[in-house]
C-alpha cells in the first residue's frame, strides 16, 4: 500500500488482510472460502490479492464480519 493512501484504502487493505489470515489460519481453499463468502472465486482472488481499488469498505467489513461475527470496528479521530 502506497504510504500516501488514504485511510479508508487502509481500513480495506487491513480487511482483506484479515480474510487472508483467516484463510491460512482455518487451511480453507480460495474455492472454500468463496463459498462462505457467497462470492465468485475470482472477487475472492481480489481480496486475498488486495485490490482493494475493487470494493467498498462496507462490503470488505462485511465478508470480514462473515468469518469474524465478533468483530468490532473502532474509529478514532486524531
Amino acid at each position: 500500500l502506497p504510504e500516501d493512501s488514504s485511510e479508508v484504502d487502509r481500513a480495506k487493505f487491513k480487511a482483506c488482510e484479515m480474510i487472508l489470515k483467516y484463510r491460512k489460519k482455518n487451511e480453507v481453499t480460495q474455492r472454500e472460502l468463496a463459498d462462505r463468502l457467497e462470492i465468485d472465486e475470482a472477487r475472492m482472488s481480489e481480496i486475498l490479492h488486495y485490490k482493494v481499488e475493487k470494493f467498498t469498505l462496507d462490503r470488505l467489513l462485511g465478508y470480514a464480519q462473515v468469518l469474524y461475527p465478533n468483530m468490532k470496528v473502532n474509529l478514532i479521530a486524531a
